[in-house]
């Protein structure tokens, strides 16, 4: 399983990023969620699927606290686009803005 351990978490990681895409666009999520949320979650899986190291035994906890703090993140992305969206109504469609 050593080898195939990060081809693995790769694919986890793949079907992980569609399912939360697949979510967001059945929830109408909106900008806020797509770039803040699954932008920096999908910048985040590689980084944590490559940074694994096999034969250091504390690498694996690193990369566990890493995830727990990139899903506090998401998270409170998550809570943003509930109480700027669904909450206050705030929309690049109903905002209006003026030049001067």
């Amino acid at each position: 399983m050593g080898r195939n351990a990060q081809t693995l978490l790769a694919v986890l990681g793949a079907l992980q990023v569609l399912l939360f895409a697949v979510t967001a666009l059945r929830a109408d999520m909106s900008l806020i969620f797509w770039v803040l949320g699954l932008g920096v979650w999908m910048v985040g899986m590689p980084w944590h699927i490559l940074s694994l190291d096999l034969t250091d035994r504390h690498s694996g906890s690193r990369i566990f606290k890493s995830n727990i703090k990139l899903g506090l993140y998401l998270t409170g992305v998550s809570l943003l686009e509930l109480f700027a969206v669904r909450v206050f109504d705030i929309s690049l469609a109903t905002m209006n803005m003026e030049l001067r």
